[in-house]
Order: structure tokens, then sequence, then C-alpha cells
């Protein structure tokens, strides 16, 4: 029984006491509050809470009420403590509770505590002791909270060249330059802010001859319509562009042709610039902008002689080039200025902190696509950031209480660097045990300077790829200004900061703050005199830290480092790596005790360092992980088969290194977020560990950028209701219901329901699978596509159960129907019945895998079709050479274990040929799962990409055979399919804990045993076989005997109940 619970107003405040307990033996745990393990900077004032409860021998683990108690106090539930309880409250609800208290308060730490009542009702029942309590702090809410923090940087001072110009600032003026479109298309940014993520982008189409006209709103683009070019321009050759801006208007003309006119143009962004992304590219022969109502301009640049062109952009063949996946400014600032090293001396009063938060961000981690600072707190490190974030920037909350001293002087030291915007802004709060609190914020009384001496530019890590600009990280330790993160500096190299204003719009970020992790290298191997070779033992994201005491006589000594995911065939380490980034640097060192180590990351397997032969490293180097923990609580799994085990292992590392800032395709090449991406990680994260918060942020990032891919667009909608299946918790389905249903194709329906479009429009592109054209199998395009349509009427699907959530229960009939109305069209007219196969399209014949695949795993087929379409799919070789990507091929699985191909889908999994994970790691060294099945398909592989780990949810999906029936897994299906395999065993993990299932296949004896967490209930499916029920044994953890197992047809139904189940079928 589920009772309302409403905000405890006026709860009355009583004291703690140690003798207020339960059974203490069992005690709920996994506390989760905002879907976080350790709340610490959350931006809920009334947060949700999870937590698991304990199975109770004799008793078992139906929770019939829970009681939480809440301390405001810093010393939390101490003998003593002032602290506000609810009632015993009559629910079993342990997933998503709704906060029973009073709001917390901003910048504030409180403590909360649950126990529960476990029994049956009208039976015996046990109150569990309390919980360990969870801290929570509420990060700043607002303007008001950040306490005059504002953003400082180095004024740049002696080590800014002086020819550098900065950013041109001109609000209103004309923009003109003389350009061609030299890729598929290219953008220009104007009334853009300088860190390039708000303003305006007006993009231009080549071969389609249009103008697609974008407002730039904190990174996301918001389109806002698209203009037809007049005919004769042709954006292939050089035209003259010319943008006029003037208040609120913008005009456009091109070779002195109006193109378009704009009166809506309200942000004040003060830069120009250039944008493109993937397949866009652009020259530039000259560029100028000159203000309003004068006649000299504020930038004027000519691109056919030695001029400086910025970062982005190279000269070629006299004019600057600018290739895919590049940004910035005209006038952009020169590297030299991107380092800054700022820190602050405080004196702190004596007394007992309880407690120091460190409340931090930059400007801006887009550029690079990682953090701008790294943080330390007398010369200890504290952390990292911040995240990336679309339509507000995050901030992060660093716990910096034993880094701290009570009654002495401390230090906060940020070590930055960005290419644009930069800033940094903080706010520290240190609580006493007597309630009072110090706060230090950045502000002039900080001091700064530029790092070009000590971390010297030398380019860019990239080398064939411009996703993102981050720096080679060349040091030389002889201009490092010597204990400048630790007390009492005595250099006189730092000056006043700069005071570059208020970063607004802030919000916490919505996930667990990236940790440190410090591994030391499994194998160390001298490949010649001075050269090394460290081997890290598994791919990770890692920094490099050289501890090293150099003699006088090696002062000046270089370390040259080179990192790699391979080996060369000399067993040197692949530097340059097959994605395009280089990963080398070069340490110069000097005299005496010191410590270098990069402030970026790499991502890598491999060491290798070439120096002289002198200078001994063998204890010298350790590898940073730079990752967000792994909770305390993940999934395991053991089979009779080698390969199948070491497959798991593979997917379980990918999920367990790639916790970055974001789900990224990849932290090497592109370090961005994918829905075709996202669909297997989060479902591969969900399966495998107690972790939700980084999944949900994901979401919420990836449908404020939707990408260009026709099918991704209808993904992000499943992976939010599965993650709503998983938490119990839909309020985030309902925050961005409006960016789900706008991703939808609902505008291409033709009258049959289905979509009929063209194959390539300016925002839309049929992908199918990648790389093309080797992964898609043959795949002819057609107007009306079932690979897109298949995917549509997941989408619709999913928006009606989402609707139905969210309680919209007129769109979810409507939803319904469109997805009905899709499938009964799909299967009329483009599934045929003597292949068992759908076609490619309604126009064509052939027979893709991927149109009978994604159709069968999306459920487009009727149950009756589902045997036929197995045995097609089965049919040709496709168990031998997988013709689909090791992404598709997630839902190569599932379409086989829907259609009752189970040894089909284990063959796969466990296969030795070219196309499979047994390949990754034999052939091709991989400890993580890779972007493609070999380099072979895909020169350009990278080895770290979580993409093609879908084996994980397959076997805890499918052979195991969890599944979620209710959200906040409160009922569980169980049903599992290990086609020939003697032995297999594994944890599934919930939110309410793992679900454990065992399986043993000996001859004419099966034995399972399933082991529920507490607070949930489910049913176990065995297919019989042709055993009777006198054949089963089932012994409950009640001690009950079989006779509510049931026979349905020839599958064994047996209830579950929290505790272990065993069967026995002979």
């Amino acid at each position: 029984m589920n009772v309302a619970i409403r905000p405890t107003s006026g709860t009355p405040t009583f004291q703690a006491a140690s003798n207020d307990e339960g059974d203490g033996l069992y005690r709920p745990h996994e506390l989760l509050t905002a879907l976080r393990d350790e709340p610490i900077g959350i931006a809920q004032t009334r947060p949700r809470l999870w937590w698991q409860v304990p199975v109770v021998p004799g008793v078992g683990g139906d929770q019939l009420s829970y009681q939480i108690q809440l301390s405001r106090s810093p010393e939390g539930f101490a003998d003593g403590a002032p602290i506000q309880s609810t009632p015993e409250i009559r629910s079993s609800q342990s997933t998503a509770v709704p906060w029973p208290f009073e709001r917390l308060t901003s910048r504030q730490i409180a403590f909360w505590r649950v126990r529960v009542r476990i029994g049956r009702p009208g039976g015996d029942s046990v109150l569990t002791g309390w919980s360990e309590p969870a801290k929570v702090v509420v990060g700043p809410l607002g303007p008001r909270d950040w306490d005059g923090a504002t953003g400082i940087w180095t004024e740049g001072g002696a080590y800014v060249r002086p020819a550098d110009p900065g950013p041109a600032l001109c609000m209103n003026g004309t923009f003109s330059a003389r350009f061609k479109v030299t890729g598929k298309s290219a953008g220009v940014f104007f009334r853009i802010s300088v860190d390039c993520q708000d303003g305006y982008l007006w993009r231009f189409y080549a071969d389609e001859r249009k103008l697609a006209k974008v407002h730039m709103r904190n990174g996301h683009e918001n389109p806002i319509a698209t203009v037809d070019l007049p005919d004769g321009i042709d954006l292939h050759d050089y035209v003259d562009l010319s943008i006029n801006v003037d208040g609120n208007h913008a005009g456009t003309f091109i070779n002195d042709i109006p193109v378009d006119s704009d009166d809506d143009i309200a942000f004040d962004g003060p830069s120009y610039g250039f944008k493109t992304v993937a397949g866009e590219s652009l020259a530039v022969k000259n560029a100028t902008i000159v203000p309003l109502n004068e006649t000299e301009p504020v930038f004027q640049a000519s691109y056919d002689d030695d001029s400086v062109v910025p970062p982005y952009a190279h000269v070629a063949d006299g004019a600057m080039a600018i290739d895919e996946n590049a940004f910035g400014l005209l006038g952009d600032v020169l590297p030299g200025d991107y380092w800054a090293l700022l820190r602050h001396d405080f004196d702190l009063p004596d007394g007992q902190i309880t407690g120091a938060y460190l409340y931090a961000t930059g400007r801006s981690p887009f550029g690079a696509r990682q953090h701008v600072y790294r943080v330390w707190v007398n010369d200890a490190y504290a952390g990292q950031g911040p995240t990336r974030d679309i339509g507000r920037r995050a901030y992060e909350t660093h716990d910096v209480t034993p880094l701290l001293r009570a009654g002495a002087t401390n230090t906060i030291a940020f070590q930055a660097w960005t290419q644009t915007g930069g800033r940094v802004q903080a706010l520290l709060d240190v609580h006493y045990a007597d309630g009072h609190v110090e706060t230090i914020v950045t502000g002039p009384e900080w001091q700064g300077r530029p790092g070009l001496d000590w971390l010297p530019w030398s380019g860019d890590m990239n080398v064939k790829v411009n996703y993102f600009v981050a720096p080679r990280e060349d040091i030389d330790a002889r201009h490092e200004p010597l204990g400048w993160k630790a007390p009492h500096y005595a250099g006189v190299d730092f000056h006043p900061v700069a005071l570059r204003g208020v970063i607004d719009n802030l919000h916490a970020d919505d996930s667990a703050g990236i940790g440190r992790i410090e591994y030391h290298p499994t194998a160390i191997t001298k490949l010649g005199p001075g050269r090394w070779l460290f081997d890290a033992g598994v791919e990770r994201v890692y920094s490099v830290r050289a501890d090293l005491v150099v003699p006088r006589s090696l002062s000046g000594t270089e370390l040259t480092l080179r990192m790699g995911e391979e080996l060369n065939e000399n067993g040197s380490a692949r530097y340059e790596l097959r994605s395009g980034i280089r990963y080398e640097d070069t340490w110069t060192l000097r005299e005496g005790a010191q410590t270098l180590e990069h402030w970026g990351y790499r991502c890598f397997r491999y060491l290798e360092i070439d120096t002289v032969e002198d200078l001994d490293l063998s204890d010298a180097i350790t590898f940073l992980n730079d990752v967000v923990p792994e909770p305390a609580q993940v999934g395991s799994f053991e089979s009779s088969d080698d390969v199948l085990d070491e497959v798991w292992r593979l997917c379980a590392n990918s999920m367990i290194e790639n916790r970055n800032d974001l789900y990224m395709d990849t932290p090497t090449r592109e370090r961005m977020p994918y829905e075709g991406d996202l669909l297997t990680r989060g479902r591969g994260e969900v399966v495998y560990s107690h972790s939700y918060d980084l999944l949900r942020k994901t979401c919420r990032y990836i449908v404020r950028i939707p990408g260009k891919f026709t099918e991704y667009k209808f993904m992000p909608i499943q992976m939010a209701y599965e993650e709503y299946l998983e938490t119990g918790d839909a309020d985030a389905l309902a925050e961005d219901w409006a960016l789900y249903e706008r991703e939808q194709g609902l505008r291409w329906l033709n009258k049959d329901g289905l979509i009929e479009k063209d194959r390539k429009t300016p925002l839309n592109d049929d992908i199918i699978d990648w790389p093309q054209p080797k992964e898609i199998d043959g795949f002819e395009f057609t107007r009306v596509n079932t690979v897109v349509n298949a995917w549509q009427y997941a989408a619709l699907d999913y928006l009606s159960k989402a609707a139905e959530v969210s309680g919209r229960h007129d769109d979810a009939r409507s939803f319904r129907r469109l997805a009905e109305r899709m499938r009964d069209s799909m299967n009329r007219q483009i599934f045929d019945e003597r292949l068992g196969a759908y076609h490619d399209g309604r126009d064509t014949d052939h027979t893709a895998t991927h149109s009978t695949m994604y159709s069968a795993a999306l459920g487009v087929p009727e149950e009756n079709q589902m045997k036929r379409i197995g045995e097609w799919l089965v049919s040709d070789g496709r168990l031998d050479w997988v013709p689909v990507s090791c992404n598709a091929v997630a839902w190569f699985l599932e379409a086989l274990y829907r259609t009752g191909q189970d040894q089909a889908a284990l063959e796969i999994m466990r296969s030795h040929s070219e196309t499979s994970w047994w390949s990754m790691i034999h052939r091709w060294g991989a400890t993580q799962t890779m972007e493609a099945w070999s380099p072979d398909i895909k020169p350009n592989t990278t080895f770290s990409h979580p993409w093609g780990a879908s084996p994980i949810v397959a076997i805890a999906r499918w052979l195991l055979g969890v599944k979620l029936v209710e959200a906040g897994a409160s009922e569980i299906l169980v049903e599992p399919h290990p086609a020939d395999l003697r032995h297999a065993k594994g944890d599934v993990i919930t939110v309410r804990g793992p679900v454990s299932v065992d399986i043993e296949q000996v001859e004419d004896r099966t034995s399972l045993k399933v082991t529920m967490p507490g607070n949930t209930s489910g049913i176990l499916r065995w297919p019989l076989r042709g055993a009777k029920l006198a054949d089963v044994t089932v012994s409950y953890p009640d001690g009950g005997d079989g006779s509510t197992a049931k026979k349905k047809g020839d599958v064994l139904e047996v209830p579950l109940t929290a505790g272990t189940t065993s069967v026995i079928v002979r």
C-alpha cells in the first residue's frame, strides 16, 4: 500500500539518540539522492530518494513501511544533534521517493537516513536499523548565491605576444569576406559571444544553394529558417559575402545581391568568425569588420601572404583554409594567452572544520571538449571541471574538507587552458562545527600569470582531424613557478588578475564529478638505450605523471613522451593514432626533485619515453586515470565458455573506463556524445552498474543538440524511457517531453503513415550503419526507407508509453495510432512473405540484413512472422561474417533472440571470425571495444568506443534473461536463453539491487538459481521441452514447496520473491 506524501512543513525537531535503533543487523543500503550516491553539490532542493531493502531470513524482503530522518546539523546524527523525522509511512516505495521535508537550502549541509519495516501484511515484521547517513550539499542555486564571485583570468603580461590582436569586437557594423565553400557547406558566425556559444550562425550549403539560419544558444544550434539562394550564385567558387548588422536587423548579401533580411536579431554578441562540422570546409581570401557609421575597420586580414591565421585554420593556396570540425573568431588570441595560472592565499580561523566545498566553473569547455581547469588546495589535487552542458553552464563541487587547515594560511590554485572566453570563477564555503561559515571567492585579491614559458605552445594534438583543439603539452620544468600551488609562494611573477565578469546561467553538474585513480605500469620494457616502454595493461583516459630527482648534470634533459593505443611492429608505441590524433610531448627537466604531469587527458594503453641513457625511469611513472568513479555495485558474469567470458570483460571495461563528463563516442578522436552511441552505452551501463546520473545527463545533453542522422533522432526517447524503467523516476521524461516529440519525422508521413523523404536534406541524413559503404550490406536507399521507418515506429511506441506515464493520455493514444498504422503499412508493403525478410524500401527488391534486423529487433513484425524471419537472418553465411557493424550488431543479436535463434546469437558473441570481439582482443590487442570490427573495415578506427559493447546487454537481458516489467524494477521477468552453454552465472544490476542468475545444464538435468533483491517480485520462465511439472523441483526463499509453479504450454513459470529461488528440471 502506498500513501501520498506531503512535505512535513513545521516537522517537530528533537535530539538524535543512539538508542533509537531497530534490528541493526539489517539496514537499507546503497542510498541515492537525486540519482547520486555522493550528492555533493546537487541542484535539487527537494531531491528524490532511493534505497535498497535488505532481505531478512525468515521474514523476506518486502517493505511494508519506511521512516526518514533529516539532520541539518553539520554533526549529522551525532547524539544530541537536532533532527526531523517523518512518522512511519505505510508504503512499499523505495525508488524515486518524494522528498518529505521542507526544501533544502543552498550551500548548506544536510544528512538523511532511512529505516524500513520488512514483513508480510498481517504477518511477522522486522524494523531494520537506520541506514548509513547520506550527506547532501545543495550547491549555489542562483546569481545571489555566488556571493560576489567573478570570473578571473591572467592579464597576460610579458608572455603574450604584442602582435596578438585579440578578438575583433563590433556588435553593429558590416562583416565582409571573399570566400568559397570547399566542402558540402560552411558556417559564418556573427553577433557571436567570445566563447562561440551564443549568437548567430549562417550556414551556406553549396550544392543545394541554401542558407540555413541558426540561433546559437549555449552551444546548441537552434534552426531559425532555411532560405533559397538566387540562381547564378555558385558557392563552390569565390563569392563576396557581406552581413550588415544594425540593432535587430541583419541583411545578408552575396555578390551585392540581397539574399536575406532578418529583423529578429536579439542577441548582442560582439564577435564574428567561422564554424564547420563534419563534411564542412571553406576558404577565405580576405575578411573585414567595419563598425556602423565608421570607415576604419576594427579587423582586416588578407590571407594571400604570410598573415597570421587563427589556430583553427591554416594558409593554403593563398587563402585561409578552415577544415571540418573547427570554429573560432576573427582576431582570436594566439595560443600564448591560453594558459592561466591563478592562485590565492587566505587565512582560516581555528576550530573544527566539518565540511568544505569548492564550487568552481570556467569558460569554455567546448573548444577542447574537456575541462577548463584543474585545481589544487594546499598543493593537493582537488579536481577538474567544468563539464559541458547545454542551455546552461555547469559548475563542479569539490569536497576539499580534508585538504584545508584551520588556524593557518591556505591556498587555492587553478591551472587553466581554453581557446575562447577565458574565465575561472569559484566560491569556497568552509563550514565549522559551531555553525559559522567562512567564504572565499574569486576576485581582485587573486593573482595570476600566463604559462607560456613553462608550458610553451607546440601545437594541437590533432593532426588529421579538427573535432576539437587541445594542446600538445610540452613542459619546460626550468620555468615552473616552484611552490605556486602551496601557501606563501615567494615568487614575484604573479600579478593581480584580470576581472572578466560574472559567469552567469550556472547550474550544478547533474552527475558525479570526475575523480582520479592512480595506476602503475603493469610491465616496463627497455627498448634500447634511453628508450622505455610502459604498459598500463588496460586502455583508459590517462594523464601521465613523472616523479624524478635529477642531478645537475642532467638539467635540461628532454623526455619525449609518445602514447598509443597499439604497438608498432618494432614494439614501440603507435603514437600517431589511427584516429588522426598525435600523442607526443616533450618534457624538459630541471635539477632536483620535480613532478611533471599532463593537464589535459589522453586515451591510451602504452607510453614510450625516449631520453638519455643515464636517466632511470623504472619508478618514475604513474598513470592518472580521470574518470567518474565506478559505483560500489557492479555486475558480473562467468560461463563455461572462456571466449564469452573474455568478451563480457572487454565490454565491462568499456563501461568502466568511459565514465567521462558525458557518454562520449570516444575520448580520442571526437569526444562527443551521439545518439547511436548513447543507446548501446546507456543500455550497457544500467545492466552493469548502480549508476544513472551520467546517463540522464547525457540524454538531456543529446536531445538538445540533435545530430544530422535521421534514425539517430528517434533513439533518445527509447533510452529515456528505459532509464525511467530502471529508476522509476519520470521527471526527466516530463521535463524534456517537447524535445523528444520535436525530433520525430511526422512531417514526412505519407498517406499510408510511412516516412517518405529524400535520403539527404540539410538537417537530416539517413545513415543505416557506419562506416559506409562497407557496413551497409549493399543497402539500397529509397524515399520510403525501411530502416528509417523501423526506428520511427519504435520511437512512436516509446512516445506512447512515455506520454501515458506523463499523464498525456491523448498524446499516448495519438502516438499509438500512428505507430500501429506505420507497422501495418510496413508489413503489408515492405515485408516479403516468401523470403521472410523486409526489402530495403517500398520501391526496391533488395534485402540488406539491416532492413530485417532492425525491423525484428524494434518490434515491427507480427508474431507469426518471427520464426521465418529468424531463419532468414541465420542464412547466407551471416554467422560466419557478420554483415553489419560492431555497433549495429546490437540489434542483430536482439533480432536473433526475439526470433528464437538463441544459439546463433551465442555463436556470434563467441565467434573467432574477423568480425568478432575475439578478433578485437586477440588480433588487435584491444582492451575496450573498438569503433569497427577491424582497421581493415575502418582505417581510422579507435580502440575506445563503447558503442561496440552490446554483448554486455545481450548477456544480461537475453542470455541471463533479466528484464524489467515495472518501473523502478519492482517487477522483474527472468527468462534465460543460455543455448548450449553448460554453465552461465551472473549479476544483473537494478536500482533495487543485483538480480543473480545461475544456470547449470548437464545432460538431462537443468538447475537454475535466481536471487532477487529486496522489495522485488517477478516470474521465472523456462522451457520444459516436454518435461512435466512432476519433473520439477522448486525451493523458495521462505522454504515453501513448488505448488505455485505453473506450466503454460511447454513453459514453466515460477513466481519469484526476494531471496534465492532454486529450480531443478529433470
